[in-house]
């Protein structure tokens, strides 16, 4: 269900009929205002950790006074103290105690997205999709279901390098070692009078080369100009706390890659690089864990979630 607000067009939350989830997954992230899951795009709200969808958020702040807007879920007061910004957002004209889900806690939000769920439009259409959450707003565009269905409705972030959903692996899981960060097919040997700054930014350049082709969805070319960049990291050999930043982002953004192209050792393999460089990186957790339940090890999955989490007490 949507609605429109000052001109915009919102979303609140899934109908727990459509949930094929145990109650023990959905129900931490159902929305108190319109008692479904809450849409992707949820808010959390900072004092008291409630969940709720963004639409339902500003609806509620437009009916209430803007000095007393209350959690319905625990009438905790939303107002921040004047000139706070830290943990607060604008919803509407308001600003409140609350953040996306998505920045907030991530490691929260992929378990959002990974609900399973079946077509709202089951009923009307007889359509037999089920699948993520993450998925339904892509599921619905292409099925065509209505206008008030499409992915635009929902706030979901295509990051360049973005971590995406997939499907199991199937075949060919030993040709990603081709791609090594030793691997790339552009040779360095005559380029050793680089210096720190120029490998450094070179390979910056190519991260940004890969992650737009990436956004094209083009994994494979992507893929392979992340190698180059790590290729180009390798030869540093250490360098700046900026460099390190540098080298663990090129490793999982690589992983991204692997993971959309459903290599998922490999995408493992360079998410544990990564946090080898830099042990506290939230997206390295998240994608390692996509990949591990994808793989069917759950157990896993959630040990690296639980370790995500003890390293970044905040998320």
């Amino acid at each position: 269900p949507c609605y429109h607000h000052h001109g915009r067009r919102h979303t609140m939350g899934l109908d727990t009929a459509h949930v094929l989830s145990d109650e023990r997954h959905h129900t931490p992230f159902i929305c108190t205002i319109c008692h479904g899951v809450a849409s992707l795009d949820a808010i959390i709200t900072t004092k008291c950790s409630h969940p709720f969808c963004l639409a339902c958020m500003d609806e509620l702040v437009s009916q209430q006074q803007q000095d007393d807007c209350l959690c319905p879920s625990c009438n905790e007061d939303l107002i921040p103290p004047p000139d706070t910004n830290a943990g607060t957002m604008l919803v509407g004209s308001i600003r409140v105690d609350a953040e996306p889900l998505s920045d907030s806690q991530p490691l929260a939000y992929l378990l959002l997205t990974r609900i399973e769920v079946e077509c709202p439009c089951r009923s009307e259409t007889g359509c037999e999709w089920f699948g993520d959450y993450a998925d339904l707003p892509e599921h619905l565009h292409d099925a065509g279901h209505g206008q008030d269905h499409i992915r635009d409705i929902y706030a979901i972030d295509d990051d360049d390098d973005d971590e995406g959903t997939v499907e199991h692996q199937t075949e060919n899981e030993q040709n990603s070692k081709s791609s090594s960060a030793s691997g790339s097919t552009e040779s360095l040997d005559n380029e050793t009078d680089e210096t720190i700054d120029d490998l450094r930014r070179r390979a910056e350049s190519l991260k940004d080369k890969a992650n737009s082709v990436f956004s094209d969805g083009n994994y494979e070319e992507a893929r392979s100009i992340y190698s180059k960049g790590l290729d180009c990291m390798v030869k540093l050999q250490g360098g700046t706390k900026e460099c390190s930043k540098l080298y663990a982002t090129l490793y999982c953004n690589r992983a991204a890659a692997f993971l959309r192209e459903q290599l998922f050792t490999s995408c493992i393999d360079d998410c544990n690089s990564a946090l080898e460089i830099n042990p506290v990186y939230p997206k390295a957790f998240v994608r390692k864990a996509k990949a591990l339940i994808e793989m069917g090890l759950y157990v896993e999955a959630c040990s690296c979630l639980e370790e995500g989490v003890k390293n970044n007490p905040n998320s």
